[in-house]
């Protein structure tokens, strides 16, 4: 298989990019604490955790050769975030947090894997089957 500069890799990238970005800035690098928001007071920060690993494991999942290492590698990133979170003052590291992390990935993870089982990611990228 050849790569090709496709509109679609290019957004997926894009998307992965940002979304990686997002994670580690919020969930790591910023000291800041989080915005406060009543209708999702007690979950927000487990929501903003599952949620961006949720994204990043659907968009990792394209890359069908390199899965385990993707999934190896955001678990890594969700402990690593955790641990910068000890060394914050404004922040607090939490074993749901982790959880919450672990979740997003075994969500993204699956509906990465459904996707591909139906052949959405690769209709996008215009791919013919690779098997």
């Amino acid at each position: 298989m050849t790569n090709q500069i496709t509109i679609f890799n290019v957004v997926r990238w894009a998307l992965l990019l940002g979304a990686a970005g997002a994670t580690l800035f919020y969930g790591g690098l910023s000291s800041a604490p989080l915005p406060y928001h009543p209708w999702v007071d007690a979950y927000y920060d487990l929501l903003l955790h599952a949620g961006a690993f949720a994204t990043l494991a659907v968009l990792l999942m394209v890359d069908s050769q390199r899965k385990p290492a993707w999934i190896i590698l955001m678990i890594c990133a969700v402990l690593a975030i955790e641990l910068r979170q000890y060394f914050m003052p404004a922040r607090t590291p939490s074993l749901q947090d982790v959880f919450a992390g672990f979740v997003g990935i075994g969500m993204g993870s699956l509906a990465g894997w459904v996707l591909e089982k139906l052949g959405v990611f690769r209709k996008l990228s215009g791919r013919k089957n690779e098997s």
